[in-house]
């Protein structure tokens, strides 16, 4: 069986058992494979394989010494779209405050702007404010230029995506101060609050 014959099954009719044979017969796999047997795990609704697939994909890729954050991007939307974004935003502030070698610079805009600013069943104002947070969390453990591309990246988004010009050119030049959090279970919280993006 070839990938272009499981393809069209699949597009006719989901035959996930066809694919996972396909996929775990692949013995020199990379990553971006495994991946993709996660998500058809999921599809199949196996979330307890595809979980476990997701952090054996993590656990390897650290064992090699290679910071991994697409497996990671991965993850946290599989806990987005399984349990909560707040339980994935939780799971990304953890790993940060541990330093995992996955949280790259790379990954904070795209977490922010692929994970929760896209995200659905929030209010406009939520989306906003943690959309923020997350871009703030990346400028907090950024230094030199890595730092300046994520300001860069962030003022684009405030001034194109969410239409506020003014916050944009704080975070441009520098003058805006850390936002107020709120203290839930002894942990920074962002879900309660009622600041939205105010630095």
């Amino acid at each position: 069986m070839t990938l272009e014959s499981i393809i069209a099954s699949v597009q006719q009719k989901p035959d996930f058992d066809s694919v996972l044979s396909f996929l775990q017969s692949q013995k020199e796999a990379d990553a971006s494979v495994k991946l993709l047997e996660c998500r058809v795990l999921e599809e199949k609704g196996d979330l307890e394989s595809a979980e476990g697939s997701y952090m054996d994909i993590l656990e390897t890729q650290t064992g090699l010494g290679n910071p991994y954050p697409l497996g990671l991007l991965h993850y946290l939307a599989f806990i987005a779209r399984t349990r909560s974004l707040e339980e994935s935003i939780n799971f990304l502030e953890d790993l940060v405050l541990a330093e995992s070698e996955h949280v790259t610079p790379e990954l904070f805009p795209a977490v922010a702007l692929g994970l929760v600013w896209q995200s659905t069943g929030l209010a406009d104002e939520a989306r906003l404010y943690l959309t923020c947070d997350v871009f703030r969390k990346g400028l907090q453990r950024l230094k030199g230029q890595k730092r300046l591309e994520l300001v860069v990246s962030f003022a684009s988004f405030l001034a194109l995506a969410a239409n506020q010009l003014k916050l944009a050119q704080l975070e441009l030049s520098g003058t805006s101060t850390s936002s107020p959090m709120v203290w839930k279970n002894g942990r920074k919280s962002f879900w309660n609050s009622t600041q939205i993006c105010q630095r």
